[in-house]
């Protein structure tokens, strides 16, 4: 476990009381005070725990009627919208884990104030991983109620997410209030005081009728010393808005659909590209094939090797051979050389009456570009041509009549 740094905001002073807790859990030096700003060198590289006044946090406890974990953050300003002053669009809600009643622990602090606490860390280079309500700095044991005197309030924390903050001089009307209202099977047995003996609102509140059968103990007379000896438990105000990730889920949510359609445009246009290149290839072994029977038929018993390489030699000794030849083989050491990925052969054929060449391309012009190409490399111009169109592509049959002076 990394180290901690506990980073305590308080109510009455621009000063934090600070601690740091090592990889074991155990304390390291005593309670340091000082300015927010001057807390970042220490808090670089520990986890931020941060502790808030409980005095600006309302705790209460909700039955929810949905029981999906991830619909509780919509359902809790509902279901307290009714029992609030206040507009619940202010408010920042927090929830804890249900307790065995099936009630879930709610904190409520309003929404400029948390932005408040969120704008002077991030302005001190602080990143806080926790912000816990202060009543968790009070010890607690299920089934009794722990009181903290802290200057002039008292802190009372009667749940593992419950508790309030009670400032003199009404802490002990208040007191008495919340007493008076808990159910007489839920009061509890004990209550340990932080605090000292003497302190007038613990000699106040014993001497109440009806709390004879409290037991009372005294406990560290420092909540805080008693809470910075090992991690503290409580549920995290860092939900919602102000929850880790938060914004990048919002930037996540506001390009997911643009993000899905940019993929599946690449995927497609992918594909699409996918499907030429399995097209152009076969078209281009095709080719081949044409060319590879064509030179058979010219030079038979030839092996087929490099037939650019043997044609040109062919005509290089073309002195012994008739011109017919000649331009045969001249023909075919260029066709696929002016010749467009985008037009296709389909037959070459080869005989006493001369080259018949079919082609197929998308347009008319282009084929036409390619054989103007090919007359001037070969000197060769066919004596005949076929146009037709069929399945929105260009047909053309040309013949040539080798052995002929060209017009």
């Amino acid at each position: 476990m990394a180290e901690q740094i506990f980073i305590r905001l308080n109510p009455d002073s621009e000063d934090v009381d600070w601690w740091v807790l090592d990889a074991q859990g155990h304390r390291r030096g005593g309670i340091g005070h000082g300015r927010l700003d001057a807390l970042a060198n220490r808090a670089h590289g520990r986890r931020a725990l941060v502790i808030v006044p409980s005095s600006c946090i309302t705790f209460t406890e909700v039955r929810l009627p949905v029981r999906s974990r991830r619909r509780w953050a919509e359902a809790i300003p509902f279901v307290l919208e009714d029992l609030l002053a206040t507009d619940v669009e202010e408010l920042h809600f927090a929830h804890g884990e249900p307790n065995p009643a099936g009630l879930l622990p709610v904190a409520i602090v309003d929404r400029n104030r948390m932005a408040d606490w969120m704008a002077a860390l991030e302005a001190s280079g602080i990143r806080p991983d926790v912000l816990w309500p202060d009543i968790v700095l009070v010890p607690w044991i299920p089934g009794r109620w722990s009181l903290a005197r802290e200057k002039n309030r008292i802190t009372l924390r009667w749940g593992r997410e419950q508790g309030c903050t009670l400032e003199d001089p009404l802490a002990e009307a208040v007191f008495k209030r919340l007493w008076a209202a808990s159910p007489a099977d839920s009061r509890p047995r004990e209550i340990v005081f932080y605090g000292a003996a003497d302190d007038p609102f613990l000699l106040n509140i014993r001497s109440e009728p009806g709390r004879e059968m409290v037991t009372w103990t005294l406990g560290e007379p420092s909540a805080s010393e008693e809470a910075s000896r090992g991690p503290v438990t409580g549920f995290n105000l860092l939900q919602g808005a102000w929850a880790p990730g938060h914004h990048r889920q919002e930037t996540w949510t506001r390009w997911k659909p643009s993000v899905f359609l940019a993929a599946g445009w690449a995927g497609l246009l992918a594909l699409y590209l996918l499907v030429r290149v399995v097209q152009v290839n076969g078209e281009e072994r095709l080719w081949h094939t044409r060319l590879h029977q064509a030179f058979h038929s010219a030079l038979p018993g030839q092996p087929y090797v490099s037939p650019r390489a043997q044609i040109e030699q062919v005509l290089r000794q073309g002195g012994d051979r008739s011109r017919r030849t000649r331009e045969f083989m001249a023909f075919l050491a260029h066709a696929s050389d002016e010749r467009s990925p985008a037009i296709r052969m389909v037959s070459l054929h080869y005989g006493p009456a001369g080259l018949l060449m079919h082609l197929t391309s998308p347009s008319r012009v282009l084929t036409e570009s390619y054989l103007h190409a090919l007359a001037r490399t070969t000197r060769l111009r066919p004596s005949q041509v076929h146009w037709l169109v069929k399945s929105g592509r260009v047909q053309a049959f040309i013949q040539y009549r080798l052995g002929h002076k060209s017009p």
